[in-house]
């Protein structure tokens, strides 16, 4: 009987968050997006849960239920390799591991033929629990029969391993998982509440023909995986050569192209083993010790994942072409993120003007040049205060066609600045008409601000938006109409 295994390290964002900054494990604790008051709440630990945090939050709704939570974001880089570190440790117990695509967290594991050097599965999956916890790493691992019935009953575990005999023991134990336990969409979750469904068990009762019209796609691919409609082999991540290199310099070297030479000696030797797996490479991170003892990092992506090593070490000319370093670099590191290749479909007809590979390209060397933020694009958010109704998010796609609406009345196009500024005297003189009022107030939990929006033409036709606040003598500049 095949054996197949699931490792779940629940919230693992936070908990390489906590691995560095071990004095926020005693009080509340959370991952946010990005470091803005605004930015929505990922993940959270048990004391920031009791306080009444919740993920989805904002963090500033966040601070008025834990006035004393701790938070940052994690880049996706860090995931990546603390993701990488985990697989390491679980080669120790199986050849074939496969980290969940989109899950972060969440490996399955080969748990068949272990019978010689593990006589019971118990020892073997409490060894795998241990070994991370060693690495202060918390973790829960199921054994069972089928990828859903593994991963089900890690993710309901109450103790730290879950052994299934068979597969009649494995279904008969994940009938009683919560559904709360799994990544359901909230919304589904509550409308299924709604119903009464609150288990697997209950969830697989539901016909499977009417689910993806009533709840979605991603309800009715739920059901075929618990059902074991959809059934996936395990794809585990190949072992090879690692895909990093280093280099210990004689000397200090500040030289770019010295530089460039040598991670292109590097990056040569890992994109062969790139190449190897059947990958490509979507990330390059660059670490540089300094002769003055301090580290460098730096990370540049490609347009589209790539094993052209003429295109990657243009982006990273590029970004070396920006950097100011204090001291020369004495060890040199290059790593890299890679990703499962896609066959490329050809194109019989002209697909239009907008040439989508091309603007990618041109969006990866304006990162690479000036750095991952500095390519945005404006998210929605639900905020009272006009100002604080957006977001700017990394911009990683670009659609291959617009799709303008069509508007009954064409809204006025404001400019923001960047932070709003005060009015003076002798602009307040410049003044010839008012327009407004708009009251607008702030959520009851946040700073109490209110505010009185409008509009101001000025005697040289400048049309400005403006508030009132009562904190300065004749009012705020938020921005401009066009």
């Amino acid at each position: 009987m095949d054996r197949l295994a699931c490792v779940d390290v629940p919230s693992l964002p936070l908990q390489l968050l906590l691995k560095t900054r071990s004095d926020w494990r005693a009080g509340p604790a959370a991952v946010v997006e990005a470091d803005r008051p605004q930015a929505p709440v990922l993940y959270v630990n048990a004391a920031a849960h009791r306080a009444g945090v919740r993920i989805g939050q904002r963090y500033a709704a966040a601070l008025a239920f834990a006035a004393d939570l701790q938070a940052a974001p994690v880049p996706a880089s860090v995931v990546d390799e603390g993701v990488d570190r985990i697989v390491a440790r679980l080669r120790r117990y199986s050849p074939h591991i496969e980290p969940a695509s989109g899950s972060p967290g969440v490996f399955w594991l080969d748990a068949s033929g272990l019978e010689r050097l593990y006589p019971r599965l118990e020892d073997w999956a409490e060894a795998i629990r241990a070994d991370l916890d060693a690495d202060t790493i918390v973790a829960r691992v199921a054994v069972g029969t089928t990828r859903f019935g593994a991963y089900a009953l890690a993710r309901s575990a109450r103790t730290g391993v879950v052994i299934c005999a068979d597969s009649a023991a494995e279904r008969d134990a994940i009938e009683h998982v919560a559904l709360g336990k799994l990544d359901f969409d909230p919304d589904v979750l509550s409308r299924l509440h709604v119903l009464g469904i609150e288990t697997v068990g209950d969830f697989l009762q539901l016909p499977g023909r009417g689910l993806a019209a009533r709840f979605g796609a991603d309800a009715a691919a739920w059901h075929r995986r618990a059902s074991g409609v959809d059934w996936s082999p395990l794809v585990p991540v190949p072992a090879g050569d690692p895909l990093d290199r280093q280099i210990h310099l004689d000397a200090p070297v500040r030289d770019v192209g010295r530089l460039i030479f040598l991670i292109k000696r590097l990056l040569d030797a890992i994109l062969a083993s790139v190449a190897r797996r059947a990958h490509a490479v979507h990330a390059i991170h660059l670490a540089l010790v300094l002769d003055n003892r301090t580290t460098v990092r730096e990370s540049v992506r490609p347009a589209a994942p790539s094993l052209d090593a003429v295109s990657l070490l243009s982006l990273v000319r590029l970004r070396f072409d920006t950097l100011s370093l204090p001291a020369g670099v004495v060890t040199l590191r290059v790593g890299v993120g890679t990703s499962a290749t896609e066959p490329q479909s050809g194109h019989l007809l002209p697909r239009g003007m907008r040439d989508p590979e091309r603007a990618r390209r041109a969006l990866a060397r304006v990162r690479a040049e000036l750095g991952e933020t500095r390519v945005v694009s404006a998210r929605l958010d639900d905020a009272h205060v006009p100002a604080l109704q957006f977001t700017w998010v990394p911009c990683e796609h670009v659609p291959a066609t617009a799709s303008p609406r069509v508007v009954a009345a064409r809204s006025l196009v404001r400019r923001f600045f960047p932070s709003a500024v005060p009015i003076t005297r002798a602009e307040a003189a410049r003044i010839v008409r008012r327009m407004g009022p708009y009251d607008v107030s702030s959520h009851w939990w946040a700073s109490g601000i209110a505010r009185r929006y409008g509009f101001a033409r000025t005697d040289d036709d400048d049309l400005w938006w403006i508030y009132t606040d009562g904190r300065a003598a004749y009012g705020w500049r938020q921005g401009c109409v066009e």
